[in-house]
């Protein structure tokens, strides 16, 4: 199994985090598989899992408020299927790459900078 993790510090409210990002990958409605949005008090979270074959994927990205704004985190898993599950070594790495990338274009988005790192 691969999996990415990283939170970041935006000055934006949850609900204006969110707006931003919807608008920039329409995550209200990720697809392939299904998405899922919920809001609980002030904090949402948005989730998207999606299979095929090979793999399983799953991602989440959760806006919870701080004082200077909220704090994002952004998680994503990949599970590879038997057979090709002995390849999670290569995933894993090809996984830290995609998810860096993701995570720097979230902060750029949302003027955020990271607060804790990768969980490669």
């Amino acid at each position: 199994m691969a999996r990415y993790e990283v939170v970041l510090a935006s000055p934006l409210s949850p609900a204006d985090a969110y707006a931003r990002i919807d608008g920039v990958t329409g995550c209200s409605s990720w697809s392939p598989g299904r998405a899922e949005a919920a809001a609980g008090g002030s904090t949402i979270a948005v989730s998207s899992r999606s299979s095929n074959p090979l793999m399983r994927t799953t991602d989440e990205i959760l806006f919870a408020p701080s004082t200077a704004g909220s704090l994002i985190t952004y998680t994503s898993e990949a599970r590879l299927r038997w057979p090709v599950r002995v390849l999670d070594p290569l995933l894993r790495l090809a996984y830290s790459r995609i998810g860096k990338r993701v995570a720097n274009g979230l902060a750029r988005v949302l003027g955020a900078q990271e607060v804790v790192g990768p969980d490669a």
